[in-house]
């Protein structure tokens, strides 16, 4: 690349030039139609004002803003900017980093890795005798590591064991590159309980585990973890070609050193995705501290809706099962975590309890922002604002 044209490049994306993309292209940032907008019954910006809050949020924030603008409903009137980004991009991603890389300021050591690596922490949740999904394996280069018999055998051999399992990325992220597979009578199966299954060759599979996503997570390793199945019947009934899950964020307080519980959300899948983020069409509901959902679900596809796009459940109707011992459980499972000061955890449900599915270190502030129509700038400087970034 030449000089010249590195100096375009970089003037592009310069704080200025940014700016002056908005200002010259009102319609593209501003909604003037309201096609963007989660809240069509409510009274909204006008587009000069929309277009000063993308324009403030590159000069103090060095970001551009996209869908999550709207997704958290800033563009409804009245709405303040500075109530739902907090000092770094994402609210406080930059504090919950640093709050999980070093939960006390005179300590330098980093534990982002138990609860990111998703091997490392079934690992860890097994020692610690929580209930998590029984792990089969770990799969990298054509090998798998049987986790309990502790040895290695060819991916191919996989067609000698009966298995309902989930091939997890280990570092992946947002539900990426999971895969549901299903060995009986020596075939291999892949599928959404909502679509027809498809049979694999062994090969076929290994093509699938592994192809470079292109995401700066990739590494090729996968967890293999027994499919959590039995899905508890109020939550299979939301929608039966995922397993829907209740995530828990939890924060120490920083007063008190008690653990608390920041938002809880109900993440679902729609349409032929077996798994329930957002990103990927699934639906999001915001949890009630008794345990039902709330009224309405967000959706990428469908954006504010009271019912399930697929399955027409009201999700009003819910209740989370097993609803006070879950959230007990993970203020306890936090604790545990000692090198956190906040973790998000992801529940399934069965008939005979709570499981959990995984933990995460940066649990999206933006989608509880989001399903509660509130901004939480305010929590963030409770909880995150001692830390030094």
């Amino acid at each position: 690349m030449s000089a010249i044209s590195k100096l375009k490049k970089a003037l592009c994306k310069s704080k200025y030039c940014r700016c002056a993309s908005i200002l010259l292209h009102p319609n593209r940032y501003g909604d003037p139609t309201g096609e963007k907008t989660y809240y069509p019954e409510l009274p909204r910006k006008s587009v000069r004002e929309i277009q000063k809050d993308f324009i403030s949020c590159i000069m103090k924030h060095n970001m551009v803003m996209k869908d999550e603008y709207y997704c958290m409903g800033i563009d409804r009137k009245g709405e303040k900017l500075s109530d739902y980004i907090f000092d770094t991009y994402d609210g406080h991603l930059g504090y919950t980093r640093s709050a999980n890389s070093l939960p006390d300021q005179t300590i330098g050591h980093n534990y982002l890795c138990t609860a990111n690596d998703k091997y490392v922490f079934a690992l860890a949740a097994e020692a610690m005798g929580l209930p998590i999904p029984k792990t089969f394996g770990l799969y990298a280069d054509g090998q798998i590591f049987l986790h309990d018999e502790k040895r290695y055998i060819p991916l191919s051999d996989i067609v000698n064991y009966d298995l309902d399992v989930m091939f997890k990325p280990a570092t992946g992220v947002g539900g990426k590159g999971i895969v549901h597979i299903i060995v009986e009578d020596g075939k291999i199966r892949e599928g959404s309980a909502m679509a027809p299954y498809k049979y694999l060759s062994a090969s076929e599979l290994q093509k699938m585990l592994d192809k470079n996503d292109g995401s700066r997570f990739y590494t090729g390793v996968h967890l293999i973890q027994n499919f959590a199945g039995n899905q508890h019947p109020d939550m299979k009934r939301l929608f039966p070609g995922s397993l829907n899950t209740l995530r828990v964020s939890v924060a120490k307080n920083p007063e008190t050193g008690e653990y608390d519980v920041m938002g809880l959300m109900c993440l679902m899948g729609a349409g032929d995705m077996i798994v329930s983020n957002w990103h990927f069409g699934g639906v999001v509901v915001n949890v009630l501290p008794d345990g039902h959902l709330d009224r309405y679900g967000f959706s990428n596809a469908h954006k504010r809706v009271e019912r399930h796009p697929d399955t027409g459940v009201v999700f009003s109707e819910i209740k989370i099962p097993f609803f006070e011992e879950t959230i007990e459980m993970a203020k306890k499972a936090t604790a545990m975590f000692y090198g956190h000061r906040t973790l998000g955890w992801d529940f399934a449900f069965t008939e005979d309890g709570p499981v959990i599915i995984e933990t995460n270190n940066t649990w999206g502030v933006v989608a509880h922002q989001m399903v509660e129509g509130r901004g939480w700038a305010a929590l963030d400087k409770k909880y995150f604002g001692d830390i030094e970034l």
